[in-house]
């Protein structure tokens, strides 16, 4: 079982624990380059924080200094759907990560499906080269998430019939026209 350090050794965005609003454990500050993430959280609920990281470090690779993943997002869906791909990369990125980490179980899997089931919907999909090209931003080099990413691909097209997309082809017609 490998740790998050050791799986992604290139993450370099500045994370703070601090006591957060009721309804939130953490979020990736876009302006600020910062993860913030509940004081709460980190000393009580160990593997739930570790979800939370995963899930807003892959937020932190959508800025526009690292990947622009939220330029082609807008540029692709109207801003609220973009919002809720984005949502959505994060938590399968994290489903991925998780299942590297071997800490894909019961427990991660109701925290995960919890923000699918919130943002995952028939009005968007997903386009997977984004869900790839996030997974292997910080990543080691010599990690190979291929399998996950298949495994996880696959999970989701059944469980959730997830529509899933490896460009935005269909992006003009399905989405920006709503």
């Amino acid at each position: 079982m490998k740790t998050i350090k050791e799986l992604f050794p290139k993450f370099n965005v500045r994370t703070i624990f601090a006591t957060v609003t009721q309804e939130e454990v953490g979020h990736y500050n876009f302006t600020k380059d910062i993860i913030v993430l509940s004081k709460e959280v980190r000393q009580e609920f160990p593997m739930c924080r570790d979800i939370i990281f995963l899930h807003e470090m892959f937020h932190s690779t959508a800025a526009s200094h690292r990947s622009m993943r939220m330029m082609r997002l807008l540029d692709n869906f109207d801003p609220k759907l973009a919002y809720r791909v984005e949502e959505c990369i994060a938590e399968i990125c994290t489903l991925v990560a998780c299942s590297k980490m071997g800490i894909l179980n019961t427990y991660s899997k109701i925290i995960i499906e919890d923000g699918l089931g919130k943002n995952y919907g028939q009005d968007i999909f997903i386009p997977w080269r984004e869900v790839v090209a996030c997974v292997n931003y910080f990543k080691s080099e010599d990690e190979d998430f291929t399998e996950e990413l298949n495994d996880v691909k696959l999970y989701l097209e059944l469980n959730f019939e997830m529509k899933i997309e490896d460009t935005y082809a269909k992006s003009t017609n399905q989405s920006k026209a709503v």
